[in-house]
């Protein structure tokens, strides 16, 4: 009997133990309180259930702040010069800080000094353009067996062409339009994180 007097005991003193104040040093100062709502398509706002909420302590700026400092990012001067392409693609890239050779802001971005200036983009520009008989795309009039046996005819004569092309070029500028899907078999866009 008097184990359970001394266990009574015990549960009382814990009892006014716990219905005392906290000090102040524990005690909460503050308090939270939001309402999340969803509206499905056509619907009516309802409470969300299910979903967790994280609280930070610390600001997107910090934490992100903390992430670059912890894994340096990529060189990308470094990744291009691995590249196995033509040294003017590899300075367009370097200029324009992108590894990235496919969407439509990416052809957007190319100017015709780009896609006459760089190999890459040219030969692109000729493999998407030339087949088409709805335009009247420039045709070339030099010979490769001119190169040996006639070098400056062939030279005068692809120069001539490829001003046609400039000239087709920037009457034309939606003739540049899916551009990057030749370029896709040497994009490195899809192997880096630039």
């Amino acid at each position: 009997m008097s184990k359970h007097i001394k266990l009574l005991g015990a549960v009382a003193i814990l009892a006014v133990a716990a219905a005392l104040p906290a000090p102040a040093a524990l005690a909460q100062t503050g308090s939270i309180d939001f309402t999340a709502r969803v509206t499905p398509a056509a619907g009516v706002p309802e409470p969300v259930r299910g979903v967790p909420f994280y609280l930070l302590r610390k600001s997107f700026a910090e934490i992100f702040a903390e992430a670059d400092a912890a894994e340096p990012k990529p060189d990308l001067d470094a990744f291009v010069d691995k590249l196995k392409v033509s040294p003017e693609l590899k300075a367009w890239m370097k200029k324009n800080r992108t590894a990235s050779l496919s969407g439509e802001e990416f052809v957007r971005s190319l100017t015709a000094d780009d896609i006459m200036n760089v190999p890459e983009f040219f030969s692109a520009y000729l493999e998407r353009n030339s087949g088409d008989n709805s335009v009247d795309f420039p045709k070339p009039k030099y010979k490769e067996r001119d190169k040996q046996k006639d070098p400056a005819r062939y030279e005068k004569q692809r120069q001539e062409y490829v001003d046609a092309v400039r000239k087709f070029l920037l009457a034309n500028t939606e003739s540049t339009a899916g551009l990057d899907l030749t370029l896709d078999p040497i994009n490195p866009g899809p192997a880096c994180c630039f």
